[in-house]
């Protein structure tokens, strides 16, 4: 019995090692830094990730649209001084995070690339800035099922509804003026303190 007790132990402890080589592993290969997601191999040469790298809007109303080209649909109007992360470069656009989690593209001759750290604004107004944000998402839902029922064109639907999300949700940065750079750090602190 000794001798089984000294064999299991020692395929445990073997198992137990190999997981948390396995795991270190994984854990430094997920540190590097991911590219957008593209549907070609030629387009993923052709966009760059930019890392940790913001842009700021340097005129007075800039459009954000849906695809990288003015024929594109029309998502909503950046300020001048609005602060988002830049994603990528590709023929004179620049891809850029949007709330509803998708990128959506900008001209980049109405924008600079600049130094910026996120922050979280003070407690209130981020809290009332989530409880807002979830009002313009059940806002967005509710007009794009009007538009796009979901039983007619699920994927219209989807997208129109993303397109006011990320209209909404700006609207409410400006409210705030607090930059949209910063909805990840609001996002992590609903979840932390569970609002």
């Amino acid at each position: 019995m000794n001798k089984t007790f000294w064999i299991i132990f020692g395929i445990l402890f073997g198992v137990i090692a190999l997981i948390i080589i396995v795991s270190v592993f994984v854990s430094t290969k997920a540190d590097k830094p991911v590219t957008a997601q593209t549907e070609t191999a030629e387009e993923a040469v052709e966009l760059t990730k930019a890392k940790d790298e913001y842009i700021q809007i340097t005129i007075e109303s800039a459009p954000i649209y849906f695809e990288n080209n003015e024929q594109s649909t029309l998502i909503t109007k950046a300020r001048k001084g609005d602060i988002f992360e830049l994603i990528g470069e590709k023929d004179g656009w620049y891809e850029i995070s949007m709330p509803c989690g998708e990128y959506r593209y900008i001209q980049e001759a109405q924008t600079e690339i600049i130094e910026f750290i996120p922050s979280l604004p003070e407690e209130k107004i981020a809290r009332a800035m989530w409880d807002e944000f979830g009002k313009a998402e059940d806002k967005s839902v509710i007009e794009a099922d009007k538009k796009y029922p979901p039983d007619k064109d699920l994927n219209k639907n989807i997208d129109y509804g993303r397109i006011l999300e990320d209209k909404y949700k700006l609207e409410i940065f400006h409210k705030y003026n607090v930059q949209p750079a910063n909805y990840m750090k609001i996002l992590t602190e609903s979840a932390e303190k569970k609002w």
